[in-house]
Parts: C-alpha cells; structure tokens; sequence
C-alpha cells in the first residue's frame, strides 16, 4: 500500500511540474474517409496504439510489431474491421477505415521494450470546422492525464 500510494503521489507531483507544450499534432480529417497514422517511434518494438477521446480516457487500439522478415505481426486489434497496421516509409502507422466521429481523438502511439513504454507525439484528429474550436487548454489537459494514467498504470 505505501508504495502503490507514494507511487501515486510521485505522478501527481510529475503532472503538476510539466508545462504546457506543443506534444500534439493537429490533423485535419473528412467523416467517411480513411486516414493514416504515422508512428514516430522506432518499428523494432513492439507499437501500441492509443487513443483519447474528449473525456480523455485512454484506450489500447492495437498492438503490433514486425517479423525478423519484415513482416507485420499484430497481437492485438480493438476492431478488425476498422483499424489497421501498416508499414509507411519505414515506420508503423495505423489505418482508420471511415472516420466517423468516434474517431475525432487523440492518438499516440507507445513503444514498449523491458517492461517500459515511451510515447510518440500525438495525433488529435478533428475536422475543418473543430480543427479551429480547440485551444491549447485541451492539449495540456490531454498529455497531463496521458502521463498521469501511464505512471501510475506502470508502477503499481
């Protein structure tokens, strides 16, 4: 129990101390049409793909990695029939079929080796028309539960 708490008090006390910054990269998306992610991470991990929609609660989407013969291997799909792993330019990228407003989130995506993971820039898919409605507020707010949510999933 101390430990899980001082653990807990550690990601509170990390939260708190970072500052806002620019972690998020805005893309701009059609409803109806496929849009590809590019993970800019290194491809000889194991990617996950995360999203965060506006409540900002995180969820795993998809879980792959490469073959020693290049081949893409995913251990993990959330739904088959509307993500998909991708090589693109010699990184991992994840396939959305028909964006729909389900889809108007954040994405990151997470390397992880030894029991660790490390997090790429992250992706907020929005329209033309919210593309100018969101502040930086939501970006802060995104990445602070992000970081809180990993911290604490990882060391308890």
């Amino acid at each position: 129990m101390k430990c899980s708490l001082l653990f807990a008090c550690f990601a509170v006390i990390l939260v708190l101390s970072l500052k806002p910054s620019n972690a998020l990269k805005k893309m701009e998306v059609n409803l109806g049409q496929s849009q590809m992610l590019k993970c800019d991470m290194s491809y000889h991990h194991e990617i996950n793909w995360i999203r965060m929609d506006d409540q900002a609660k995180p969820k795993t989407l998809m879980v792959m990695g490469l073959k020693n013969d290049g081949a893409m291997s995913v251990a993990w799909n959330f739904n088959d029939s509307h993500f998909e792993g991708c090589v693109v330019d010699r990184f991992i990228g994840l396939r959305i079929y028909q964006v729909s407003e389900s889809d108007l989130a954040t994405y990151f995506c997470a390397a992880s080796h030894n029991k660790r993971m490390e997090f790429g820039e992250g992706i907020r898919l929005q329209t033309p028309e919210k593309l100018t409605q969101h502040g930086q507020g939501n970006v802060y707010n995104t990445v602070m539960l992000l970081i809180s949510t990993t911290i604490i999933y990882w060391f308890i």
